[in-house]
């Protein structure tokens, strides 16, 4: 199947290849530009931290890595201002898009072994889409689960999705999609078969950092509800398994970990809590392994060390 790539993507000297390989995304700065600033203030310097220990990484193995902010100008120069564009993406800058841009936040659980989707688009746009045809941002399609799950209900609304905008995707991701989505148009930022790892889910405090640990869980505590986020070194068999096998990744991800809870403790001048995330700004889950427990009182160096 040969999935069309604007020219401008060419044009811009993205190499295409045939053979899988791993992409780091950094999106970093996008999740950072997220927080509040006393969150900014706490997380930026372990961002660094990670990042300095997974780039070098990469590169010296060969896999690609590409700033979220290089493919966030070329998805804004496609110039789609005057259509609907749902942006699945969570930390894209949405507002560079236009006026018909809305966010759509398919949220994946872990249930038994497995990943599902159970989100729904929001009622008021059902209305605005009800008939006509809409683009789809994303950052990357690895199975096209979310593609397909997204298909299914803009269908039932008579809608129908007409083009699909990523960073990057595997080939077997972008085969389902076209599956149930026949003559849906590709624009890949990466031209290529792609496996994508985002930066941002090996950095605690920062906003959909990780997975969900199942549809409903979350701590309450008086602040609201804070997520359940698993570590993505959690689930083997990844990118981020193979990262963590590094010694010095490694190193970098635990010590991401106790630093957030010793910095946010030494900012609030007392030791900081579960509850204390949410003062990271919203978005901001609790990192825990499967077999981790806590309530909104528990010491984050508790379960962070």
């Amino acid at each position: 199947m040969i999935v069309p790539i604007p020219m401008r993507a060419m044009a811009a000297g993205l190499i295409e290849t045939a053979r899988s390989q791993p992409v780091v995304l950094d999106d970093l700065d996008e999740a950072l530009g997220q927080l509040t600033d006393l969150g900014r203030c706490i997380v930026a310097p372990l961002a660094g931290l990670v990042r300095k220990a997974v780039i070098p990484f990469a590169i010296v193995r060969g896999w690609r890595v590409v700033k979220h902010a290089s493919f966030a100008a070329w998805a804004e120069s496609l110039g789609c201002r005057e259509d609907w564009q749902l942006v699945l993406d969570p930390v894209f800058p949405i507002a560079s898009l236009g006026e018909k841009a809305r966010r759509v936040r398919l949220t994946r659980s872990r249930v038994g072994d497995q990943w599902q989707i159970t989100s729904r688009l929001p009622m008021d746009l059902e209305g605005c889409l009800s008939g006509g045809t809409v683009n789809v941002l994303d950052d990357a399609c690895a199975h096209g689960r979310t593609l397909r799950h997204l298909h299914d209900l803009v269908s039932e609304i008579g809608a129908r999705i007409c083009s699909v905008i990523l960073c990057s995707s595997m080939a077997k991701g972008r085969s389902a999609v076209t599956v149930a989505l026949p003559g849906v148009a590709f624009s890949v930022f990466l031209n290529g078969d792609y496996d994508a790892l985002h930066l941002r889910d090996g950095c605690p405090g920062l906003p959909f950092s990780g997975r969900r640990a199942s549809r409903d869980s979350a701590i309450v505590t008086d602040r609201g509800l804070i997520p359940v986020c698993v570590p993505p070194t959690a689930y083997r068999g990844g990118l981020w398994d193979t990262l963590h096998m590094d010694g010095g990744v490694r190193w970098a991800l635990v010590g991401a970990r106790w630093q957030l809870a010793d910095r946010l403790s030494a900012a609030l001048g007392r030791p900081a809590t579960v509850a204390d995330i949410s003062l990271l700004g919203s978005d901001v889950g609790v990192p825990l392994f499967p077999k981790q427990a806590a309530s909104a009182n528990t010491p984050l160096a508790q379960i962070l060390a």
